[in-house]
């Protein structure tokens, strides 16, 4: 087998995960659809009201606000370790506007992170989010391989919309989506260690 069969190989390996994972997501994007029964244009049009509705008191966006801060009031007391995984927190009740509840969750990725583990556990992940996103960058800087640096240049553009997202959604501790951007990061650094093979032949 000569160079160019190897380079041949190594790149359908990388073709075919990255089309299984593909697939699996896709998979899993039809299966939400089925629970959700509507269609995607529906799921846009309630972001776009719910965003519009910010001032409104009866609005979701307007109670995930306060749901935020009396999260982040609640981190503050107990700042090092956090209220635990299963610990819960007196906020505003998403089902009975004006009621107030004891509950486990928050929309705020971030502030749900440092409310179960505390400032410890935010610092771990910001660590690590950091340091995938400048090794990514990185990796996309050196890459040679035009298929290759677009493939990582869109994993990095998904992994900060996924960022962004996690403002009012938690993406990064959701049971059904962090997987996926889990091996998003998994394959950039993959794509890393093909094109330095490649450039040994």
């Amino acid at each position: 087998m000569n160079d160019n069969d190897s380079i041949r190989n190594i790149k359908n390996r990388l073709l075919k995960i990255i089309f299984i994972v593909f697939l699996s997501f896709l998979g899993s994007l039809f299966l939400g659809q089925f629970f959700f029964k509507g269609n995607i244009f529906d799921l846009f049009s309630i972001v776009i009201r719910r965003a519009l509705a910010f001032k409104d008191p009866t609005s979701y966006v307007y109670h995930r606000y306060y749901e935020m801060l009396t999260a982040l009031r609640a981190s503050i007391k107990n700042p090092l370790w956090g209220i635990g995984l299963g610990g819960e927190y007196f906020s505003p009740s998403e089902v009975d506007r004006g009621e107030w509840v004891w509950t486990h969750f928050t929309h705020n990725n971030y502030v749900q992170i440092m409310l179960r583990t505390g400032f410890l556990g935010i610092g771990i992940f910001l660590a690590i989010w950091i340091g995938f996103f400048y090794h990514g960058l990185r990796i996309y800087s050196r890459l040679n391989d035009p298929k290759l640096k677009a493939l990582t240049l869109g994993f990095l553009a998904t992994f900060i919309s996924a960022s962004v997202t996690s403002l009012t959604s938690p993406l990064f501790t959701h049971y059904a989506i962090a997987p996926w951007l889990g091996i998003i990061m998994g394959l950039v650094f993959i794509i890393d260690r093909l094109e330095t093979k490649l450039n040994c032949l």
